[in-house]
């Protein structure tokens, strides 16, 4: 799977990664929309 790693500000890698594997008390959430923003006036 695809996954946008914060190495810092303004500083993001995306990296594949394996697909994550439950136990026997966990759940695995998919995210199937995301949406990128950021605060107005943030200095750009």
């Amino acid at each position: 799977m695809k996954a946008a790693i914060y190495l810092g500000q303004e500083n993001v890698e995306v990296r594949e990664l394996p697909n994550p594997v439950c136990g026997d008390h966990d759940v695995v959430i998919k995210n199937d929309r995301q949406r990128w923003s950021s605060p107005i006036g943030c200095g750009r």
